[in-house]
């Protein structure tokens, strides 16, 4: 989502300027920021020279405004969300919302689980960097070795 987000930044600066040193009030969560920087964001969002800018953001807070709602209306609103961000005209979130209409069962299977592939990812990065470390291996118990090790909380 971010990613979507900062393209229409980038491409909007390309466009309009003035959005230097802005990248983050526009990609940190609502909550997080501090009265100066609210204020400044505030600013941003009403001027009408960023206004693609504006409709980026609101659908980036609307997306993780879902993730408070209960499963049944959040599958509602994720249909809604999908229906704005396909037919915003922005098409870095026209392209997100195309993969997440594809994983929309993904998705929605999170608001019963709330579980996510956060761990296996996190054990991915593990082995890459031990592959990376390496630099090759002789044989494979030297690989999972080197996955030991790094993998391993050796204090």
């Amino acid at each position: 989502m971010n990613d979507a987000v900062d393209a229409v930044r980038r491409m909007e600066q390309k466009g309009t300027g003035g959005l230097k040193r802005t990248r983050f009030l526009w990609l940190k969560n609502r909550g997080d920021l501090n009265g100066r920087e609210r204020a400044h964001l505030e600013v941003l969002l009403g001027h009408p020279a960023y206004a693609r800018r504006g409709r980026a953001h609101a659908l980036k807070e609307g997306f993780r405004d879902l993730f408070a709602m209960k499963p049944k209306e959040a599958e509602l609103n994720l249909k809604q969300w999908l229906h704005w961000a396909s037919h915003s005209r922005l098409e870095p979130m026209v392209k997100l919302a195309r993969t997440f209409r594809e994983q929309k069962a993904t998705i929605l299977r999170w608001f019963s689980t709330h579980l996510s592939n956060g761990l296996l990812e996190g054990l991915n990065s593990l082995f890459q960097a031990a592959r990376a470390k390496a630099r090759g291996y002789r044989s494979l118990n030297y690989g999972i070795l080197a996955f030991y090790l790094v993998g391993g909380r050796f204090e």
